[in-house]
């Protein structure tokens, strides 16, 4: 028997507000070789002084979206496609503000999740 590589895709949506800011919301863990790409969408424009997204995974940092400023209407693809590893496996997205006047504002983050998968033939 010989194994044939395949590969079985689903989305995963956040939405998160103003009243997140400061804080971090993970997406959860994903078995190793899964493939994620992500997007921000600004549903309501952030109104504090300074209100950032950064989208990445749990141990280095690394952002597969960086610093977006979700105070202007938009979106962003994430460049490039994280491959997880053994130690990256959890994907965390983490609102950023300066000052507390934030009473406003809500993104959508969409991870685009590619998992490896075998079948026997």
């Amino acid at each position: 028997m010989s194994r044939k590589e395949y590969n079985r895709s689903t989305t995963r949506r956040e939405i998160l507000t103003y009243e997140n800011a400061g804080g971090t919301v993970s997406f959860g863990t994903f078995p190793t070789g899964t493939q994620i790409g992500v997007n921000v969408t600004v549903n309501e424009l952030f109104n504090g002084t300074t209100n950032t997204v950064n989208v990445g995974t749990n141990s280095t940092g690394n952002k597969l979206i960086s610093t977006y400023n979700v105070k202007t209407a938009g979106g962003k693809n994430s460049d490039t496609r994280f491959v997880v590893t053994d130690t990256e496996n959890e994907i965390i997205a983490e609102l950023t503000q300066t000052g507390d006047d934030t009473t406003a504002g809500a993104v959508t983050v969409t991870l685009d999740v590619v998992y490896p998968t075998y079948e026997e033939i």
